[in-house]
């Protein structure tokens, strides 16, 4: 509530949920159960500092690359279900310490190792799962959720998969498993099927206890039943290695970003601003490189981000929002849309043509979005001037007047250069040219 107060850009927010927020969380949720209405509860609460009470984008898009459309909002789901997973890893890197006992007294003859391999998640009585304490049961389906594996597409991938907790070999949706079978060391298919896909026969003679034999063997020969064209085929395989991620140097973070990865969902911002201008192809990369990374002030960072997602609260948004009674511009009474406002409105005069003239290109409506045709500090320039139209205009509208728009560029343009020449910047010349001009 204390950082509400302030005024933080959109960026600046996310910071310090994540600087100051989680952390808070990060010890109770390493360490104890986390129920999922607690989730969605900070979700809100985190949300709410965000947006207010409106979500403007959506959080499948925010938490995704900044290069891809997002902001790299935190996914409090994904983040609680990284700090379960990397249990897993300590327990298995330190089964000789004495500490690791107790937990893996609790999976049984389950090994972690076998554990590794597996991906199905939606079978709660995999390995007696429910007779676990609840803490290390949301570590194995926070674990089973993220250790997803190519599908089954060629023998090789069929004689490499493992027959136990296999998404891809189930029977009526439900993933096998069978303990007896495991301590018999039946672990992948290749254990049970010839090269000719055949069941072997001496599986009955090997197991250290028959009493599922019967069952299990069905239910493998229904599961498998789906490969049979892969089965037997006359191709021949190799024993493919799949990643083990409680093998490998996974962590917390690394556990993250692959959630993270699965419910990221791509932007369609730039294809509405694509179909406006035909001629234009605008890419996130080139839009976050030119127009968001590296401008003068976090400010203009987030006013870019905002004009992409056309989020400014002109007349035409207020009046969506139902915040307005009309979306007609304050200047000149036609429909007022980000682009209207920053460059179409003839109160604007010949303020880009001056521009224009300085930094020798012919600045147009689309450039103000995204423009690879110019050098990165002509770009900084373009969204400096529009930033200033915008902060005019947030000045009028609650002031109901119309400030003289040369006056007022020039006026900011003389206070941001006395700023910005303490910075490292190259050709600030330009913004002393255009207030020569003004």
């Amino acid at each position: 509530d204390s950082w509400r107060l302030r005024k933080l850009t959109l960026f600046g927010k996310i910071t310090i949920i994540k600087s100051l927020a989680l952390p808070k969380l990060l010890y109770s949720i390493s360490m104890l159960p986390t129920p999922s209405y607690l989730i969605k509860q900070v979700n809100k609460i985190l949300f709410n500092f965000l947006w207010g009470k409106v979500d403007r984008i959506k959080r499948s898009v925010l938490i995704n690359d900044y290069d891809k459309g997002g902001c790299k909002m935190i996914d409090i789901e994904s983040y609680v279900m990284s700090m379960k997973c990397s249990w897993l890893n300590r327990i298995y890197k330190n089964s000789n310490l004495l500490w690791t006992k107790c937990p893996l007294k609790y999976f049984g003859q389950m090994s972690l190792h076998i554990l590794g391999q597996m991906d199905a998640y939606n079978d709660t009585n995999l390995f007696n799962i429910q007779s676990i304490p609840e803490f290390y049961r949301e570590a194995v389906i926070s674990f089973l959720k993220v250790n997803k594996r190519k599908e089954i597409i060629s023998k090789s991938d069929l004689y490499s998969s493992i027959l136990w907790g296999n998404r891809q070999l189930t029977v009526r949706g439900k993933p096998l498993y069978d303990k007896y079978f495991i301590a018999s060391r039946y672990i992948y298919v290749r254990d049970i099927l010839d090269d000719n896909g055949n069941f072997r026969d001496i599986i009955h003679e090997n197991l250290v206890n028959r009493s599922t034999y019967l069952r299990t063997i069905s239910m493998l020969m229904s599961a498998l039943k789906h490969f049979r064209a892969i089965r037997f085929s006359n191709e021949t395989y190799d024993f493919i290695q799949h990643e083990n991620l409680l093998c490998g140097k996974a962590n917390s973070k690394k556990y993250y970003n692959l959630f993270r990865k699965q419910k990221c969902s791509d932007s369609n911002a730039l294809d509405k601003l694509n179909r406006t201008f035909i001629n234009d192809y605008f890419q996130w990369k080139l839009v976050y490189s030119l127009k968001i990374r590296n401008q003068f002030e976090m400010s203009i960072s987030e006013f870019n981000y905002k004009l992409v997602y056309s989020l400014l609260p002109t007349k035409s948004n207020l009046f969506k929002w139902k915040k307005s009674d009309n979306p007609t511009c304050i200047y000149c009474n036609e429909l007022q849309d980000s682009l209207h406002l920053l460059y179409y409105c003839e109160h604007l005069d010949n303020l880009w043509i001056l521009i224009s003239n300085i930094i020798s290109f012919q600045i147009e409506a689309h450039h103000i979005i995204c423009c690879n045709e110019i050098s990165d500090t002509k770009n900084k320039i373009i969204s400096l001037i529009s930033y200033i139209i915008y902060k005019k205009y947030l000045i009028d509208k609650e002031n109901n007047l119309v400030l003289p728009i040369n006056d007022y560029v020039k006026s900011e343009l003389i206070y941001k250069n006395s700023l910005y020449i303490k910075c490292e910047y190259n050709n600030h010349d330009i913004i002393c040219e255009i207030i020569n001009s003004l």
